[in-house]
């Protein structure tokens, strides 16, 4: 689960620094890691993404993603679920 929760924090710390340097305006595309990106059409606020961290790490500590162990897997379904469930994310 530390994994998970390192994992997500990265990806929050990533996108508020993005979203920092934007100011006012949205963020625009933002390398998460090597080959994966998220492309924010909105801008998003710190708490939102705080909230999502934490819907995600619920969901990933229950059922099947309970298994996920590496930390490059658990990155690549937290981007996918912010794209889910975030709103002024490109699908």
């Amino acid at each position: 689960m530390v994994r998970r929760l390192l994992c997500a924090q990265v990806v929050i710390q990533k996108l508020a620094d993005a979203q920092a340097a934007a100011g006012t305006s949205c963020a625009g595309r933002v390398e998460v890691m090597p080959g994966i990106d998220l492309v924010l059409q909105e801008p998003v606020v710190l708490a939102d993404l705080r909230r999502m961290k934490r819907g995600f790490v619920k969901v990933a500590t229950s059922g099947v993603n309970y298994r996920l162990q590496a930390g490059d897997a658990a990155t690549r379904v937290f981007v996918t679920y912010l794209r889910e469930n975030l709103r002024g994310v490109a699908k």
